[in-house]
Formats: structure tokens, sequence, C-alpha cells
């Protein structure tokens, strides 16, 4: 996930920033997304994504500034399997899962889902206070 300016430079507060606006590092807020379909920024420095699955889970992740959420070592919370013998997947494991933002949520395709659909936070009073700034989401193939 890039932060940059209308111009493509990097940004001094970027966490991996390195004095060079120009630099590819510099321009990188978080890392290990996949495949995301969708994502929505919430004011606190935070962004919900919906990451189509490469294999067999679905999920929606809380990006934060500096995260890794876990791509292509994990997919949802367990480890995927196509990448697990890859160095940089070893060297990952070996830190623990501490070193991943793991998903907020996931789920399987087994029952016929297909592809999270991410949403949008409710800001509206029509529905139940327990719903205000909630994150809304849903499943392509399940219509829901």
């Amino acid at each position: 996930m890039l932060h940059i300016t209308r111009t493509g430079q990097g940004i001094s507060t970027n966490p991996f920033w390195n004095t060079n606006a120009n630099a590819n590092r510099s321009k990188v807020w978080a890392y290990g997304v996949r495949n995301s379909y969708r994502f929505n920024l919430r004011p606190a420095a935070t962004s919900r994504t919906s990451a189509m699955s490469a294999g067999i889970l679905e999920e929606v992740n809380v990006a934060t500034r500096g995260a890794n959420l876990g791509w292509p070592c994990y997919e949802g919370s367990a480890r995927q399997g196509g990448y697990e013998p890859k160095s940089v997947c070893q060297t990952l494991y070996g830190q623990g899962t501490a070193a991943v933002k793991m998903p907020l949520y996931s789920w399987t395709h087994a029952a016929g889902s297909s592809a999270a659909t991410g949403g949008t936070f409710y800001t509206g009073s029509s529905y139940p206070t327990q719903y205000q700034g909630a994150y809304f989401f849903g499943d392509y193939a399940r219509a829901g």
C-alpha cells in the first residue's frame, strides 16, 4: 500500500522513508497486501482492505502504518502452502505471528463464497448506535 504525493514521490512520514522521495521504499505505507479488490480509508490513519483469495480464504484486513499483512506467506491466518518453502516466508515464519498483522476477519470458500467485496465505513444515523463507524463488507457470490 503506497502513500505518495500527487507527483508520485514518497512522504517523509512513511514508515520506510529512506530520505529519497523517489525511492520505491520511501513510498510504502504498509505491505504484504494480497489482491485488494477494494479498500477504504478511515481518518485514524488506518484502512480496511478486502483481499481476494489465492486459494481457499477471503479476508478483510486492517492496514496500519508499517504493517506487514503477510502476503504471500499467509492466506488468512494460515501459512500459504504454495509460498511456504520460499526463503522470504521461512524468515517471516521464524519471526512468529506477531510479525504479521493478521486479518480482522477471514472465511473459506466452502460455503460457496468467492470474493470479498469491501464496502464502506458507516457514518449515517439510520442504524442503531452500535453500527456507527462500523465497516460493512460482503462476498460477491453469497450476495451478503
